[in-house]
Order: C-alpha cells, then structure tokens, then sequence
C-alpha cells in the first residue's frame, strides 16, 4: 500500500498545480556558469544554461511559457541545474563566443563533468524540452566529482545576469537596426516554434574566428588539442586556465581507449589551417603546448 502511495505522489503534487491555480517554474541559479558546473561536478547533476536578450521575443515566449510549466518545472528542478546568460551582459557575451552561439533562443545541455550533450538552437515548448531532458537523464552523464574544482571564476567577467523567475515585463519590439526573422509564432494545438533572432558578432578579437555562422559540415574545421587527460580534475583545471588566459572557446571531450575513459582539452574552432598555425605559434610563445588537429 505504501508504494502505491509513492507512485502517487507526483501526480497528486501535479494535480495540485492544477487545481489551485499554482504555478511552478524553473529554478535559475544566479551564479556565473563555471560555478554552475562546479556545483554540478559536486552535485551529481547535469545542467543547461539559456541564451537569451530583452529584445528577443523568442525567449521570453520560452521564459513565460515553456519554463513556467509545472511538469518540466519539477522534473527540471529535481535533476538538472539551470541558469541564464543574457548575451548583452558581459559574462553573456563572453560564454556566447565561448560556445559560438549564433541565434537566440539557445539552450546547451551539459553533463555533471562539463561534456556538451546537446545544442536546442530554437524556442520550444515544455513537452519537447521534458522529453530531451528525460532523454540525457542517464547515470553515465551525472556522475559526482570530488572535491569539485575550486579555481576563482575568471576575473574579467562582470555584471553576471540575474535569474529571472517570472515573466512580468511587457512584450519588447526590438528596434529596427535588430536583426530578427520576420516570421511570426504560430499558436497551434502543438506547442508553438519561433524563428530564431540572429545574433551579431561584436569580438574583434585578432584571432577570434570567423563571424559567429553555421558552418557546413562539409567545411573543414581546426582546433588545438592542448593535452589528454585521465583524471577529470586535471581536465578541468586544465579547462579553466586557458579560459581565464586566451579568449577562445575551450572544450572538454571524452573518449574511451582499451576500456579506459580519457579527457581531452581543446582550444579554438579556426576554418584555415593556416589562421589555426597562427594561433598555436600564439600559445608555444605563452608556453603552452599544443597539437593542431583537423575535425
């Protein structure tokens, strides 16, 4: 009888929201993402982090609705950690060309040891995004770590963006200068998809790559693989140096060889090998060792 009241439980708790007219929304953490990823080393948990702007009215579609449903609210709040990165902040900017985010909404899905899982390069509705949560939901992918990695966040990050817990401004037209599709949500029985607003490049880094753009996956790509790891601190903290010391995207990959798991660092995303030359020229002369690698 006592587990039939277990499985009960949720449904009722459900059924309440329902009835009482109570709303449920995601948790966003209000801490920078790096924190964020130390907390979920530390938690056991993975955790995604949402790309938006005032003047994208994709996402506040997303924070008024998606996000404010109680079903993917408390399977959201029970396993994963969120938070937000508006892109005109600092901190936004910074993590925007960190992880070549290029339209507005995004959502990445990581694991609880930083692996990127997933890109949602769109607006979608709760059904959908509960259902991908479900999906990455797997004990391989919330794996606990301790101590978790404690390094400062990086210093030159500023004015993080605070979590937004409600939709309570009025709907924003975004200027004309703006770039936004013209198309407009189609509310259906099914939930609604936007077109995702463009998002521009303001880096002019010297060795930023190219402007923030879909590549084919017929283009070839380079990067710098700066070192192989087989404990998941050192890949960290490897992650964390050259972060806080170059401004390009750093990436942490797993791979299994002979039945053991190795993680590797990498560092820029270059379209010529002549430009990804360049930069590993760049990292030997702040000493830092590196092998070009080509995608």
């Amino acid at each position: 009888m006592k587990k039939s009241n277990i499985l009960f439980l949720p449904l009722f708790v459900l059924a309440q929201f329902s009835f009482f007219g109570l709303k449920a929304s995601v948790n966003f953490v209000d801490a920078a993402l790096s924190e964020v990823r130390n907390m979920a080393a530390r938690e056991g948990k993975l955790y995604f982090a949402h790309f938006s702007a005032d003047w994208c009215m994709p996402c506040q579609w997303m924070e008024k609705n998606t996000f404010n449903d109680p079903q993917l609210a408390i399977y959201a709040n029970q396993n994963y950690l969120a938070t937000k990165l508006d892109i005109d902040h600092s901190e936004g900017q910074w993590y925007q060309n960190q992880y070549k985010v290029a339209t507005l909404p995004t959502i990445l899905i990581f694991s609880s040891q930083g692996v990127l899982l997933n890109r949602i390069e769109t607006s979608v509705g709760a059904k959908e995004l509960l259902s991908i949560l479900e999906e990455l939901n797997k004990p391989g992918n919330k794996i606990s770590v301790h101590p978790p990695v404690t390094r400062a966040i990086r210093e030159l990050v500023m004015d993080s963006p605070k979590a937004i817990f409600t939709f309570s401004r009025p709907a924003l037209i975004p200027e004309p200068e703006t770039r936004m599709n013209a198309n407009q949500p189609v509310f259906a029985s099914q939930s609604p998809v936007f077109a995702a607003a463009e998002v521009p490049n303001t880096n002019n880094n010297y060795y930023q790559s190219e402007p923030l753009a879909f590549t084919p996956k017929s283009v070839a790509e380079y990067y710098i693989q700066t070192g192989v790891f087989n404990k998941y601190e050192e890949a960290v903290d490897k992650v964390h140096l050259l972060e806080k010391d170059f401004n390009q995207p750093v990436m942490l990959y797993t791979r299994r060889a002979d039945g053991q798991l190795f993680y590797h660092v990498t560092i820029g995303k270059f379209q010529s090998k002549t430009q990804a030359k360049d930069f590993l020229n760049f990292l030997q002369r702040n000493d830092v060792m590196g092998e070009l690698k080509e995608k």
